[in-house]
């Protein structure tokens, strides 16, 4: 069970949030806390993750950030997916021999950013990257990302070999350039 609160920042307020409440089975045991820091406004975590999903159906793509073994970034352009009824959780996929996959293994903090054209938006999504090799998620996966992965068929032929890369989200900051407007939500 996920138990919502919001946070106003420099108030010290908390107040429960009504409008969205899931379960995530796949969570961790421990009981998850949400905090929202809002910054120049409102935003409860129901409409950052309606900021994420339209962001990812405009863009189509994202950039993905994690460490190498020696802790240098690594920046890359993925297809990242969310599927309904799994809230809290980012979705790609990539092959078990690529480079990404080790570097995950050893270091599986990473950043997501998704713009929106112009750059009037941008949502950077930082969590902790598992790789899962489930069938039935791999089917969601593709299912999810339909055919827009045109360049992982290229570099990866073979069906077989694919894991999928969830990002468990624990944190989403949204930013508006031009308005100077930024909000954060936190997962713990």
């Amino acid at each position: 069970m996920v138990t919502l609160d919001a946070y106003r920042v420099g108030t010290g307020a908390f107040f429960p949030i009504s409008t969205w409440f899931h379960s995530i089975s796949r969570r961790t045991a421990r009981e998850h806390v949400l905090r929202i820091s809002l910054k120049e406004g409102k935003m409860d975590i129901k409409a950052m993750f309606d900021v994420l999903e339209r962001l990812i159906d405009k863009s189509k793509v994202a950039v993905l950030a994690n460490m190498d073994a020696q802790a240098t970034p690594r920046l890359r352009w993925m297809t990242p997916a969310l599927i309904r009824g799994r809230d809290g959780f980012l979705y790609a996929l990539t092959a078990p021999d690529f480079a990404k996959t080790a570097q995950l293994k050893q270091h599986p903090e990473v950043e997501w950013m998704i713009q929106g054209p112009g750059l009037q938006e941008i949502l950077r999504v930082r969590g902790k990257a598992l790789l899962v090799d489930n069938p039935a998620l791999k089917a969601d996966v593709l299912e999810a990302l339909g055919g827009r992965l045109g360049t992982f068929w290229k570099k990866n032929p073979d069906p077989s070999n694919m894991v999928v890369l969830e990002t468990v989200i624990e944190e989403c900051c949204y930013t508006k350039p031009m308005t100077d407007e930024s909000f954060t939500a936190t997962v713990r």
